[in-house]
């Protein structure tokens, strides 16, 4: 038997990027937890629009979305709306409140691929 390499992970630096671009020491385990869940439940609900890739970026305060999609209009829906829903859908799943307490803050981009 050979020692087969993941092609994706042999060009992970000079053609790939991760998909996940964050740190935490303390809670590493949650937080890997939490974007597995946003990304089961993206390729989920949208799995209508051809979702290709979703990566998730984090900072100290806030969480950036970016979904990579062959048909955004139905990701965006009409004047937002389907955005909107996302966006309040992806609070409630990663217990983001909008009160004065907790002060993280949710941005989600949609990438067209071709």
């Amino acid at each position: 038997m050979g020692q087969k390499v993941n092609p994706k992970l042999f060009r992970l630096g000079p053609v790939y990027n991760w998909d996940s671009r964050w740190f935490d020491d303390k809670n590493y385990k949650e937080t890997l937890l939490e974007d597995y869940k946003v990304r089961k439940a993206l390729l989920e609900k949208l799995k209508n629009a051809g979702v290709s890739n979703v990566e998730i970026e984090r900072s100290i305060n806030s969480v950036k979305v970016i979904i990579f999609v062959s048909k955004p209009g139905m990701v965006i829906g009409r004047a937002g709306s389907g955005l909107e829903d996302l966006k309040t859908y992806l609070q409630k799943l990663l217990g983001i409140k909008n009160d004065g307490k907790n002060v993280r803050k949710l941005d989600i981009r949609v990438e067209p691929i071709k």
